[in-house]
C-alpha cells in the first residue's frame, strides 16, 4: 500500500482476515442432522474495515458473500481476498493455478496503480451486481442449484456463494488483464 507521499505504510495499519479453515462437526450432538457440514462459526476471523467504517461481516450477513472475481468488494478499498466467494474450484482443477490467476490479477492492479498514480481502488457496485448475476446464471445449469442437491455450498436462501461456475480457462481469462475501468480510483 502507497500513501498520498507515495511511502510504503507500515504493514501494521492494514486490517486483513485472519485465515480460517471450516472445522467439521464430530459429535452426534454438534452434527444435528448436518453431518460432514463445515461449521460457519468465524469467531476467529479478524474484523476487516472499509470505507466509511463499513465492516465485511455486516456487508457479507445473511451467509451471502459476493466479491467481485471472488476477489474485490465494493467499499473496501485496496482489500483483496484470495479464494474469496464463488471462487472456489469445487468441479475439479488446481486450487493452485486458481491462486496463480488471482495473485496474477492482483499484482497486474498493483502495478497499474502505481503506474497510473493511484492511491486506492474499490470496485463499483454495478460491476459487482453484474458479476454475481453472471455466476447466478451459469450455477442455475449446474448441479449444485437442483432441487435435489444438498451442499454446504449453497446458503440458507439456496444461493450458491462458494463454487466457482467457470472453467479455469474462463476465469484465466477474467483475471489476466484487470481493468481499472471498473474501479472507484483514488488519486495520490
Amino acid at each position: 500500500m502507497v500513501s498520498a507521499d507515495r511511502s510504503p505504510r507500515a504493514a501494521s495499519t492494514i486490517r486483513t482476515a485472519a485465515p480460517t479453515r471450516p472445522r467439521i462437526r464430530s459429535s452426534p450432538t454438534q452434527q444435528a442432522g448436518q453431518r460432514g457440514q463445515p461449521d460457519r462459526d468465524d469467531r476467529g476471523v479478524q474484523p476487516v474495515s472499509g470505507r466509511d467504517g463499513q465492516n465485511l461481516r455486516d456487508k457479507w450477513a445473511d451467509d451471502n458473500p459476493t466479491a467481485h472475481l471472488g476477489l474485490t468488494v465494493p467499499g473496501f478499498p485496496n482489500f483483496f481476498c484470495m479464494l474469496g466467494p464463488n471462487s472456489g474450484p469445487a468441479h475439479g482443477g488446481s486450487v493452485i493455478f486458481q491462486s496463480e490467476c488471482q495473485s496474477r490479477y492482483i499484482s497486474a492492479c498493483l502495478v497499474d496503480m502505481i503506474e497510473r498514480g493511484v492511491a486506492a481502488i474499490d470496485v463499483r457496485q454495478d460491476v459487482l451486481d453484474d458479476y454475481v448475476r453472471k455466476v447466478d446464471a451459469e450455477h442455475e445449469a449446474m448441479i449444485w442449484t437442483h432441487p435435489g442437491m444438498t451442499t454446504y455450498y449453497r446458503n440458507k436462501n439456496g444461493r450458491v456463494f462458494s463454487a466457482m461456475p467457470w472453467r479455469f480457462v474462463d476465469y484465466w481469462a477474467m483475471t489476466h488483464d484487470p481493468d481499472l475501468g471498473q474501479y472507484r480510483l483514488t488519486e495520490v
